[in-house]
């Protein structure tokens, strides 16, 4: 939620007055997921700049599954990614896991760009001990065949925006019915984030209402099989050729020998070889003596 630094006025004007300037910059995280069978959204995880809990809006969202964390910067970090995994993608999974009676270690595709916090070290861990294979869109790529960016974001963004601009419209009418005696000029928009705060969900949840309707749902059901290339990835070709990798991977798992194992064993068979050395040289010297007593 940037400040405008500009303003429009008309040409030759001596003094321009711009709304927002001098107050802090006040900006949150919102992450968004969908559902790529049913084109419904997952639960919404809004990230707020600060150290602790107090920066959170003290109403909680009304949505089910939503919930707020925090980071100092407001962006996502490898820790909050796997607040996400947790509290979001794994309800999820478990849920669909039950209710089409899927094997508990079932697999699962999440979707990710190339944002650092999700090709963290601990992140992938995570991942992997969670059944999750992250399938990345290559760098470059997002705004051709990421769901977000092909459809998502900008009916989401538009109203979202919608609703600031009817809360300001609101504003303006409030403080001129209030105060007859100022000229409107005079009015000017709260933007501290501290005031703004209570009503960042109301205006990040009707974002979302624009995205639940059945024609979104059935365009991000549409961008998944057309844009994110669902259509190929689920086809017979696609489909026997990892097969066929997996059976691979699978055979080459039965075979492979750790170097460390390979050394070990070399060491073992040096080392019986130099027994069986040992060994027979023991069996010379008996012989030896033996031939020795039976001379004398």
């Amino acid at each position: 939620m940037n400040r405008a630094t500009k303003q429009r006025v008309k040409k030759g004007a001596k003094r321009v007055r711009v709304i927002g300037v001098g107050q802090e910059k006040s900006q949150i995280t919102v992450t968004l997921g969908a559902n790529e069978e049913t084109g419904e959204l997952l639960p919404t995880q809004y990230i707020f700049g600060g150290k602790t809990a107090r920066c959170h809006p003290k109403d909680p969202p009304t949505r089910k599954g939503d919930y707020f964390t925090h980071t100092e910067s407001h962006w996502q970090t490898p820790e909050t990614f796997m607040e996400y995994l947790d509290n979001v993608v794994m309800p999820y999974k478990e849920a669909t896991i039950r209710r089409l009676g899927l094997p508990v270690d079932q697999k699962m595709i999440l979707k990710l760009d190339l944002h650092y916090s999700h090709k963290d070290k601990e992140v992938l861990a995570r991942m992997c001990l969670l059944n999750i294979l992250p399938l990345f869109v290559p760098a470059g790529c997002t705004d051709i065949m990421q769901e977000c960016d092909t459809v998502i974001n900008k009916p989401f963004k538009n109203a979202m925006k919608a609703e600031f601009r009817d809360h300001l419209h609101r504003d303006f009418e409030k403080f001129c019915r209030e105060n007859p005696e100022k000229r409107p000029s005079e009015w000017a928009p709260n933007l501290n984030l501290g005031d703004l705060k209570p009503l960042i969900v109301s205006f990040v949840e009707t974002g979302l209402r624009a995205l639940e309707t059945p024609e979104m749902k059935a365009t991000i059901i549409k961008a998944f099989v057309e844009d994110g290339r669902f259509r190929e990835i689920r086809s017979e070709g696609m489909q026997s050729a990892a097969r066929m990798e997996l059976l691979a991977e699978r055979m080459a798992e039965l075979v492979f020998v750790p170097d460390d194992v390979e050394e070990n064993r070399e060491d073992e068979e040096q080392a019986l070889a130099a027994d069986i050395d040992d060994d027979s040289d023991s069996d010379n010297d008996d012989d030896l003596q033996i031939v020795e007593n039976e001379e004398d």
